[in-house]
């Protein structure tokens, strides 16, 4: 979609996504949460871990610097100028909810977060009973999908990497990664 009617605009890239699957396991089988509730790991509980280890969980902001390269400033200008020209109108067009605000306030900081800098989401899961079947028990496993977007300057390769190792180095607890 354009800005406005009154320009032309361009796109000239766009973010890319490293995308996978997260198996983490603790136990072969669930178990009643009287009988291990505090005492085994839950692999929701690790997923929260491990998800930190990627985002920080009070702003979404990706911690792993290798994956935030600098564009080059003819690029931050154009971004800074789109996000000056559009203004509020950013905001206006997202579908939140009455009260929800954005995770950035300005429009340059909502298009640099939007559109260059790295950002993580749980797009899928597997392993949890629906609410209609949930029981009180600790689940064996659970698998979640994951989306890194990437910035149009980071390798996928690279990123692939160091999300993979920082997913996967000394899990918590043991768990199966």
């Amino acid at each position: 979609g354009a800005g406005d009617y009154q320009r032309l605009w361009l796109t000239t890239s766009l973010l890319g996504a490293v995308m996978g699957n997260l198996y983490i396991g603790t136990l072969t089988e669930n178990i009643h949460s009287g009988h291990g509730g505090g005492m085994v790991p839950d692999p929701f509980n690790i997923l929260r871990l491990l998800l930190d280890r990627i985002s920080d969980s009070e702003n979404g902001v990706v911690q792993l610097g290798e994956l935030s390269p600098l564009p080059d400033q003819r690029d931050l200008e154009t971004l800074f100028t789109m996000a000056d020209t559009l203004g509020a109108k950013i905001i206006e067009e997202l579908p939140l909810l009455p009260g929800v605000r954005p995770q950035w306030s300005t429009p340059r900081d909502l298009l640099t977060y939007g559109g260059i800098e790295p950002a993580l989401t749980v797009i899928g899961m597997d392993g949890l009973p629906a609410l209609a079947d949930a029981g009180n028990a600790i689940q064996p496993a659970l698998t979640a999908r994951l989306s890194l977007r990437i910035s149009p300057y980071t390798n996928p390769a690279v990123a692939k990497a160091l999300l993979k190792r920082a997913l996967e180095v000394d899990p918590p607890y043991g768990a199966h990664i």
